[in-house]
């Protein structure tokens, strides 16, 4: 799927409209794990050093999320049970961001996204 593609996959934008990644460093994360190479500059809107200021703030987000996660696992607040049910999630979000799906299955898949994100959310902080 091409960057361009991510502005008309719904499924996309809600989980970036969600996350506490930004547009431009998803772009970025997305444009480095499709070139073949996984490495390079994109003078697209940004000059060579904005490309890599938002490089570098990317990682640094993605590492933080992990650490957020390894947090909660440290303390019981994610358990074996809620960790299985974000693996079965995670799984089907890759197998349906991969596929042509209509507005009607997308807003279907949205919603039940929301409520496992939310019910995991509210028994993670009881």
């Amino acid at each position: 799927m091409d960057i361009k593609d991510f502005k008309y996959n719904r499924l996309v934008r809600f989980l970036l409209e969600r996350s506490l990644i930004s547009k431009g460093q998803f772009e970025i994360i997305y444009t480095r794990k499709t070139m073949s190479k996984g490495y390079g500059y994109s003078a697209k809107d940004r000059s060579r050093g904005a490309y890599y200021r938002l490089l570098g703030q990317s990682r640094s987000k993605v590492e933080s999320v992990l650490y957020s996660i390894l947090l909660l696992v440290a303390i019981g607040a994610l358990d074996e049970k809620r960790l299985r049910v974000m693996q079965q999630l995670m799984e089907q979000i890759s197998i349906i961001s991969s596929r042509d799906m209509d507005d009607a299955d997308i807003e279907v898949v949205i919603s039940v996204i929301q409520e496992l994100v939310k019910q995991i959310g509210k028994d993670t902080v009881l």
